[in-house]
């Protein structure tokens, strides 16, 4: 919440990206977001300075004059919710990421998502292809492995593929982060002693692998 300029402000306030995009690293940039995004839908509706027309695909608009070039990637973090946010991210995507914990609720939560995501592509006239859902936080205990084998039964049937790698709950996450404030898979690790670490970037690598 300490950002000065954010998401908010680019599609709201029809700030420039530039202004808000924030260089973390020396090959990443972040486009913040904060506690304003949890208003967003009633002020744009509200908004005199934006057209109703215009509400879809806000983003994409906004970002018109953007160069997506500069990047090998670009990540977009929404919520798994049927909602303007998730209809400005579709309208600006060529593919989908979804990660599932491998809880109790997680079969029904995933079809929602799949089924939000389908109706909004339908009623916009997009084509955005699901790439993969990725199984995350994942914990070597029976109730994980029962409802991982449900739902890649479920997404077998949707002819939604499923990555095969899963991303394993680890301490060392947040533990590398609060040492060295970087994310895991940003570390070198030329110690023994370090090779905790190294197993948890490898696993998130092996992932990325298998879905980019």
């Amino acid at each position: 919440n300490t950002f000065k300029t954010t998401i908010y402000d680019v599609l709201i306030d029809d700030v420039g990206v530039e202004k808000a995009i924030i260089p973390i690293h020396s090959y990443i940039d972040l486009l913040p977001s904060n506690h304003y995004m949890s208003q967003f839908e009633i002020d744009a509706l509200l908004s005199d300075l934006i057209p109703n027309d215009m509400l879809i695909n806000l983003l994409q608009h906004r970002m018109k004059d953007f160069d997506f070039s500069r990047y090998d990637f670009v990540f977009i973090d929404v919520p798994p919710t049927l909602s303007l946010i998730l209809a400005n991210a579709l309208s600006i995507s060529n593919e989908i990421i979804i990660p599932v914990q491998p809880e109790p609720y997680a079969v029904s939560s995933l079809v929602q998502t799949v089924n939000a995501i389908k109706h909004t592509m339908k009623n916009l006239g997009l084509a955005v292809h699901i790439n993969s859902i990725v199984f995350t936080n994942v914990e070597n205990v029976n109730i994980h492995s029962h409802y991982i084998t449900e739902i890649r039964k479920w997404a077998l049937n949707e002819g939604i593929k499923v990555a095969d790698e899963v991303i394993y709950k680890s301490k060392m996450v947040p533990d590398f982060i609060s040492l060295y404030n970087l994310p895991v898979t940003m570390g070198e690790f030329n110690r023994k002693s370090e090779s905790k670490y190294e197993k948890t970037k490898n696993n998130f690598e092996n992932v990325w692998s298998e879905i980019k």
